[in-house]
């Protein structure tokens, strides 16, 4: 017995895509929220804002050039694995047409975790000046 469900096998992967995304939002906001009222309750208090508390703010969220660099990282090795998964499909199953399109399928996820990569490292090389310092936004024109 085939078990298609009309076809929504497909809605199903791209909802949890969605899900995973909205789900990482979600903790997104939190994490600001949770900052803004660290922020207001200290102004309520009476008490002076350090500044460094400000910058350390600003720089946990805006320091995205690691991360992506570890996202190009693993989306590179997912690639690899898929070239490697679709060569052995195809001769384990002995089709010749197999092979040829998964690695083809595997150049997707290596290009977008190749272009990961270079901006993750554009951006952690060039926001940084002498001692570590972020570079001001304005200066790199952002």
């Amino acid at each position: 017995m085939d078990f298609d469900l009309f076809g929504y096998g497909q809605i199903g992967v791209f909802g949890f895509v969605l899900a995973i995304i909205l789900i990482g939002s979600f903790f997104n906001y939190l994490k600001v929220r949770s900052n803004n009222e660290t922020i207001r309750a200290l102004a309520a208090s009476g008490q002076g804002i350090d500044p460094e508390l400000l910058g350390h703010l600003k720089r946990e969220s805006g320091e995205t050039g690691p991360g992506m660099v570890i996202a190009g990282f693993i989306t590179v090795a997912v690639a690899i694995g898929l070239y490697f998964f679709g060569s052995q499909l195809g001769v384990a199953t002995g089709d010749d047409q197999v092979g040829p399109v998964f690695r083809a399928i595997a150049m997707i996820p290596g290009f977008v975790g190749a272009a990961l990569l270079v901006a993750g490292l554009f951006i952690t090389v060039f926001r940084k000046r002498g001692k570590g310092a972020a570079v001001p936004d304005e200066e790199l024109g952002f």
